[in-house]
């Protein structure tokens, strides 16, 4: 069965980390997102501030596809542009002062259910991106940075212009 398939939105989206009080993901979107499955193959890709190196990969949940990135990539002037673009679609909150832009891509080897839709404007920046939800990718308990459902593809880190 693949992942989430048994699960509604109402099921999943109360997301709750070590890091983060509990949150409601509705909020994130315009409108209720539709469950979508995701063959395996689909790479997807998210923004990150480097705090120090980069852990618990799998316990991520805000994704985009990979061609909205390439999309993205080909309108931006600069890696500053970049980041403020991404910023602003998909609504996240301004980077803390002084860290690094991580880019963080993944590949999934087994299809997964996801909920996707657009950005809702939060943060005071205008949302409307398509952004992917994927909890329990880390559920199977092998640990934050291993998955059975997908892999880690490649990291890197933006230039700070």
């Amino acid at each position: 069965m693949p992942l989430n398939e048994e699960y509604s939105f109402h099921d999943v989206r109360y997301s709750i980390s070590r890091r983060l009080s509990p949150y409601d993901a509705a909020f994130c979107f315009l409108g209720e997102p539709r469950k979508v499955l995701l063959p395996v193959g689909t790479r997807l890709v998210r923004l990150d501030y480097q705090h120090a190196p980069i852990s618990d990969v799998f316990t991520r949940v805000w994704w985009m596809r990979r061609g909205i990135f390439e999309d993205l990539l080909k309108k931006a002037e600069s890696a500053r542009d970049l980041r403020i673009q991404w910023q602003h679609g998909q609504a996240m909150p301004k980077s803390p002062g002084g860290l690094r832009s991580l880019v963080i891509e993944i590949e999934l080897i087994e299809p997964v259910w996801a909920w996707v839709g657009a950005a809702a404007p939060l943060f005071h920046k205008s949302g409307g991106f398509e952004q992917v939800y994927l909890p329990n990718l880390a559920h199977d308990r092998i640990g934050p940075n291993r998955s059975r459902y997908a892999r880690l593809v490649r990291t890197y880190t933006l230039s700070a212009e």
